[in-house]
């Protein structure tokens, strides 16, 4: 009887360990199962979020904040037809941002600007100045408080003296590009007009980017080295490799320019 009981004590502690390895096991493949769902969803945000900036950026080359510019006009210091250009590996977008502010003065002179106090730029600041008919692009040597006004002067005189309403706003250029982080990855970077990088998506393993043109009524997608005319190239076509955790996607994104 007492080996019956002995057996059967043997029999339940073996099931009793089958048992507790197996809910184990089925609680570290659920939990790896989990994990690998969160970084699923995690990267599905970062493309969503890259391919937004992306676009959002793409769109604004060559944005002039004037409703109707002449068909003369031009801009000292950006040349137009280079508000996007690049290689097949990186590519640079140019414009003015939409946030401006107007001169409350007439120009007297080629150095000098006066606009509201309020505090918009700072020293070194690289700017745009113009109306509908001409601009340009200058950099701020000083900002002082002059007769209730804020009073820019300028790296080097001006190109004209611009009337009182003329809008005043920062100058953007953004390099994008893909390299080698610290996390002995890569990543993609962006590089502003100052050479200040900073990382935008880690995991970014490539980029591929091909430039769009209406060529014989249609649209085409050509490499750097076909583009003959940089001003007349309508949009980009991207291709992102993005590696996170275990998961590769591939992020493909048409985007067109300002119009």
């Amino acid at each position: 009887m007492k080996g019956m009981m002995l057996i059967e004590l043997m029999i339940a502690i073996s099931l009793s360990g089958f048992i507790s390895t197996l809910i184990f096991e089925m609680y570290l493949s659920s939990k790896k199962s989990l994990g690998l769902h969160n970084s699923l969803i995690t990267m599905q945000s970062e493309i969503s979020h890259l391919s937004s900036l992306l676009r959002k950026e793409i769109h604004k080359a060559g944005h002039i904040p004037c409703a109707r510019l002449s068909k003369d006009f031009s801009v000292y210091g950006f040349d137009l037809d280079q508000k996007i250009h690049g290689t097949e590996e990186e590519f640079t977008v140019k414009y003015v941002d939409s946030n401006t502010i107007r001169l409350v003065l007439d120009m007297k002179d080629y150095l000098n600007l006066y606009v509201d106090k309020v505090k918009r730029f700072s020293k070194n600041d690289i700017i745009y100045i113009g109306n509908c008919q001409s601009g340009e692009v200058f950099q701020i040597k000083s900002l002082t408080q002059e007769n209730g006004f804020q009073k820019i002067t300028t790296n080097s005189p001006l190109h004209k003296r611009y009337p009182q309403h003329a809008q005043i706003a920062l100058f953007k250029s953004y390099r994008f590009f893909v390299q080698a982080n610290k996390h002995q990855g890569r990543s993609l970077y962006v590089e502003d007009i100052y050479h200040r990088k900073n990382e935008i998506s880690d995991g970014v393993s490539g980029i591929s980017v091909l430039y769009s043109m209406i060529e014989n009524g249609r649209l085409t997608n050509l490499p750097a080295s076909a583009v003959k005319n940089w001003g007349g190239v309508t949009g980009l076509k991207l291709n992102l490799s993005i590696h996170q955790s275990s998961f590769t996607r591939q992020l493909k994104l048409q985007a067109s320019l300002f119009p």
